[in-house]
């Protein structure tokens, strides 16, 4: 900073230097000869810029057109072709590095972690026949009497995705889905549901609502389910008292009505928000509007209308 200080202040005392001298005007020379400045311009009043150059002390600029410089002005390094060692070159480089001294104390064996898994143990191998000979019967097992071990659901439940039964014994034989199918149900539902039953191994039934309604059972409704007595299973067993169990999926909710202002317009749309799927005009058909001690007609409003209203269409929505 010092050296660049010093040189601003001697360029500064050059040109102060410079614009004195020039009161002499050059030999000969009137100051603003147009000889004198060198204007290229054309200028032959005297001026540089519009201003004259008659003032003493005034320093003046000179500009002339450039020339491109020539020539390439960073020489670039050649590229090397080289080409790859041999074995031999590369044995010739090896062989003058000294020999790799290796102290015993860092020789070890494999470092195993201080928890190793232990290698499996082998087990005994026996020769038998599998499967065994058929002319062995089958052994024989008292299930003792055929009873219904779980149903699920039972009593209120908050949503139903399906019914099932377990039994305590085999109730149809080995099969597939598709001949499973054809074999009767033993179980009636009420009130009746569309949908199917299905055995999940040889002892669990379970029914599904059709999922093209929906992918569960009906909201706001009482379920009897009951099994006859009289129900054999497989081994011929049968079920001594008749089975019946009941749940219900709970009725609706309002979670939302809208609007509730102090002030409304005389024809207002009110929107009740249900936490389930509803029957709008079953549900309207609860519904009672009274103004002023007199009740009053309602309707469900059109799409024009919601679409119109502006708070009950991105509510609806």
């Amino acid at each position: 900073m010092a050296k660049l200080r010093a040189l601003l202040i001697l360029l500064v005392f050059a040109l102060l230097a410079g614009a004195c001298s020039g009161d002499d005007g050059g030999a000969g020379e009137e100051p603003g000869d147009p000889a004198d400045d060198g204007d290229n311009t054309g200028n032959t009043d005297g001026t540089v810029g519009g201003i004259r150059n008659a003032q003493p002390g005034l320093l003046t600029v000179r500009l002339s057109q450039g020339e491109a410089l020539t020539g390439a002005m960073v020489q670039t390094v050649a590229k090397v072709d080289g080409s790859p060692l041999d074995a031999v070159s590369i044995a010739a480089v090896l062989d003058r590095l000294p020999e790799w001294l290796v102290d015993e104390s860092d020789k070890t064996d494999f470092n195993r972690p201080a928890e190793t898994i232990p290698p499996p143990r082998t087990g005994d191998t026996i020769d038998v026949t599998f499967p065994v000979g058929t002319d062995d019967p089958p052994p024989v097992v008292d299930p003792g009497p055929l009873e219904v071990l779980r149903v699920q659901p039972e009593g209120p439940v908050g949503i139903a995705p399906f019914i099932s039964l377990t039994f305590n014994q085999p109730m149809v034989p080995l099969g597939t889905l598709a001949q499973l199918d054809d074999l009767d149900v033993p179980v009636t539902i009420a009130p009746e549901l569309p949908g199917r039953w299905q055995w999940i191994g040889t002892r669990t039934l379970r029914f599904e609502h059709d999922p093209e309604v929906f992918d569960r059972l009906p909201m706001a409704t009482s379920y009897v389910v009951e099994v006859p007595a009289g129900t054999t299973s497989e081994s011929g067993d049968a079920l001594a008292e008749a089975l019946r169990f009941e749940f219900e999926t709970p009725p609706p909710s309002v979670i939302w009505l809208s609007p509730q202002d102090d002030s409304i317009p005389l024809e207002p749309i009110f929107l009740a928000t249900f936490d389930q799927r509803i029957d709008a005009a079953a549900v309207l058909a609860t519904i009672t509007l009274s103004a002023d001690g007199q009740d009053r007609e309602i309707r469900l409003a059109t799409d024009n209308e919601i679409e119109g209203d502006e708070i009950v269409k991105p509510r609806a929505e």
